[in-house]
C-alpha cells in the first residue's frame, strides 16, 4: 500500500495548499524579498550617515575641548618621573610591587590585621569571627575588646604585642611619607587604559588599618606620643595617591583618611589629647585639601573611559564582544586580573554596537561638562548638588527617548559619578569639621568649656572658620547638654535635620546631616 493510499485525506489537502500557493503566494515571493533588501539596505545607509555624522562632530568635540585645556589621555594627566630616593612609591616594600613585572602579590610580610580574623578554632566562638574598625561618622567605636580577644586567641596577650611584627613594615612608611613625591611607575600610555593595574591599593589600605588599630591601642594604653605620630604618619599616607588622575586613587585616598579621623575622634572624645598634640593634628587635617584631585579624577575618569571607547572602535564585532567580557568580568584582554571594581555594562554596549561607538563619546563628553565638572567650584570651595540633580534628569530623558540611545553607554557611566561626588564632598566636609573639633577642644582646655559660638575660636584657635561646602553658609554648631557639642553640615540634599543622626542605625551620607558629634554618655 503506498502512501496515497494510506493517508488519502492529507495528500489531497496538500496538493489544494500547493495549488493555493502557486496561485497567491509565489508572485508574492520577489516583491517581498526586494522590499527587504531595500529596507536592509536602508537601515545600513542610515547606519553608515550616523557614524559619518558623528565621527565628524566627535572629531570637532575633540578639537574645540583640547583649545579649552581638555586632554584624553591618561598619560597626559600622568604624573611627571621623579628621583626614586625622592618618591615615596619607590619605598622598597612598595617597589617591590613593580618588579618583575607587576606582581599582584602583597608585600614581603602579610600586612592584613583582619588575618586570621574568620580563621575557626575549637575554642573560638561564631561571634568573633569578624569585627571592623569602627565609623566615626556614625558614632561607632572601635571594640578594642574584640580586637584583644581576637589575639589572645592566637596566643598574643595584647594588641600592640600582636602588632609588633609589622613594626619594621611600619617604620619604613613612617619614613618614607616625609618624602616630597609620591608618584607610582603605571603605564599610562598602555592600551587599553582600563587594564592598568594597581597593585598598591590593597598594601596602602592594608597599612592604614594598621596605623589605625596601632594608634587607637596606643592611646588606650596612655601612649599618646605614639599614637599621635602614627595618625600623623596615616594623614601623610593619604597623600600617596594624591597626584593619580583616577577614581580609584581618590576613593583609596578618603579611606585612608578616615581611618585617621577614627583615632582622632575616639581621642578628642576621651579627651587624651593635650593641647600641643591637638594643635598637631589640626595643623595636619588643615593641610589637606581634596579638591584639587577631586578634579583630577574627574578628568582621569572621563580619559580612561574615551580610551577605551576609542581601543573598542578599531576591533572588529566578534573581537569587540569577547574584550567586553573581560573586562565586565574584571580581567583584561590578555585574561589577566584587572581592577575588580570595573563596572561597564555588556548589555548597554551591545546596544550601541550598530551605531557609531562617537555618539557614546560625544554625549558622554557633553553630559560631564554640563552636569559633572561644574558641580565642584574651586574657586568657591563649594560642591552644587542641584547641578547633578538635573543632569540626572537629562539623563532619564535621554534614556526614556529609546532603549538603544547609543549615547546611554557613556551617559549611565557619568550618571555614577553623582555618588563620587556626593562622597568625596563628605571626605572634605569631615575634615573641615576635624579641623574646628580640634580648636574646640584647645578652647575647651583652656578656658574649662566649649564656646557659644565657633566664631570665639577665631583666630587665636583656628584662622579662619570653614564653611558648609554644599550651602555656603557657616557650619551648625551647637552644645550640648552633657557638656559636648554638636558639629554638622546639612549634607548633601541641604535639608537641616538638627544632627539628629546618632539616633539612627546607619548613616546615609545622601539624606543625612554630615556631623562631628560624640556619644551621650
Amino acid at each position: 500500500m503506498n502512501s496515497s493510499e494510506k493517508f488519502p485525506t492529507f495528500i489531497r489537502w496538500n496538493r489544494y495548499f500547493w495549488k493555493w500557493a502557486n496561485r497567491w503566494v509565489r508572485p508574492l515571493v520577489r516583491p517581498v524579498f526586494f522590499t527587504l533588501v531595500c529596507l536592509i539596505t536602508l537601515v545600513a545607509l542610515v547606519i553608515a550617515e550616523e557614524n559619518y555624522r558623528t565621527g565628524k562632530a566627535w572629531e570637532k568635540y575633540q578639537s574645540e575641548a583640547k583649545t579649552r585645556g581638555v586632554k584624553f589621555t591618561l598619560a597626559e594627566l600622568a604624573p611627571p618621573p621623579v628621583p626614586d630616593d625622592q618618591n615615596f612609591a619607590m619605598t622598597p616594600l612598595l617597589k617591590q610591587l613593580y618588579t618583575d613585572g607587576y606582581n599582584r602579590k602583597r608585600p614581603s610580610k602579610n600586612l592584613d590585621v583582619y588575618e586570621n580574623a574568620d580563621a575557626d578554632t575549637e575554642e573560638r566562638p561564631n561571634e568573633m569571627h569578624y569585627f571592623g574598625l569602627g565609623d566615626w561618622s556614625n558614632g561607632e567605636r572601635v571594640n578594642l575588646a574584640k580586637w584583644t580577644t581576637h589575639f589572645q586567641y592566637f596566643h598574643q596577650p595584647d594588641i600592640l604585642t600582636a602588632l609588633k611584627k609589622y613594626d619594621a613594615e611600619l617604620t619604613e612608611i613612617s619614613v618614607a611619607v616625609q618624602r616630597p613625591y609620591s608618584h607610582f611607575p603605571f603605564p599610562y600610555d598602555k592600551q587599553p587604559a582600563i587594564s592598568i593595574i594597581m597593585p598598591e591599593i590593597a598594601s596602602l589600605g592594608q597599612l592604614a588599618e594598621l596605623y589605625e588599630l596601632r594608634g587607637l591601642a596606643e592611646l588606650a594604653d596612655g601612649k599618646s606620643d605614639a599614637a599621635l605620630a602614627d595618625t600623623v604618619s596615616l594623614f601623610k599616607l593619604s597623600v600617596a595617591t594624591r597626584d593619580e588622575p583616577t577614581l580609584i586613587a581618590m576613593f583609596v585616598r578618603t579611606r585612608t583618611l578616615d581611618d585617621g579621623l577614627q583615632v582622632v575622634w575616639e581621642g578628642l572624645e576621651d579627651r587624651i589629647w593635650t593641647e600641643a598634640q591637638i594643635a598637631k593634628l589640626q595643623q595636619e587635617i588643615q593641610k589637606i585639601d581634596l579638591l584639587p584631585q577631586i578634579q583630577l579624577a574627574g578628568q582621569g575618569e572621563r580619559a580612561l573611559f574615551v580610551n577605551t571607547l576609542e581601543w573598542l572602535k578599531q576591533q572588529n564585532i566578534a573581537t569587540r564582544e569577547k574584550n567586553v567580557k573581560n573586562m565586565t568580568s574584571g580581567r583584561d584582554v590578555s585574561g589577566e586580573s584587572s581592577l575588580d571594581s570595573l563596572e561597564i555594562n555588556y548589555k548597554l554596549l551591545m546596544q550601541v554596537l550598530p551605531f557609531s561607538l562617537d555618539r557614546a563619546l560625544l554625549l558622554g563628553n557633553e553630559y560631564m561638562d554640563q552636569y559633572i565638572q561644574p558641580a565642584v567650584n574651586l574657586a568657591e570651595r563649594r560642591f552644587y548638588p542641584d547641578v547633578t540633580e538635573a543632569g540626572e534628569k537629562a539623563l532619564h530623558a535621554q534614556i526614556g527617548l529609546s532603549g538603544y540611545l547609543p549615547g546611554r553607554l557613556y551617559l549611565t557611566f557619568c550618571s555614577s559619578e553623582k555618588g563620587s561626588l556626593r562622597h568625596f564632598a563628605h571626605g572634605q566636609t569631615s575634615l573641615d569639621e576635624a579641623a574646628i573639633a580640634c580648636a574646640l577642644e584647645r578652647f575647651r582646655l583652656a578656658h574649662g568649656n566649649f564656646p557659644e559660638k565657633l566664631e570665639e575660636l577665631v583666630p587665636q584657635y583656628i584662622a579662619q572658620l570653614p564653611h558648609d561646602m554644599i550651602t555656603g553658609k557657616p557650619l551648625h554648631y551647637q552644645r550640648t547638654d552633657d557638656g559636648n557639642f554638636v558639629l554638622y553640615s546639612t549634607g548633601w540634599d541641604g535639608i537641616d535635620r538638627q544632627g539628629n543622626l546618632l539616633k539612627k542605625d546607619e548613616f546615609n551620607p545622601g539624606i543625612d546631616n554630615w556631623i562631628w558629634r560624640y556619644p551621650e554618655k
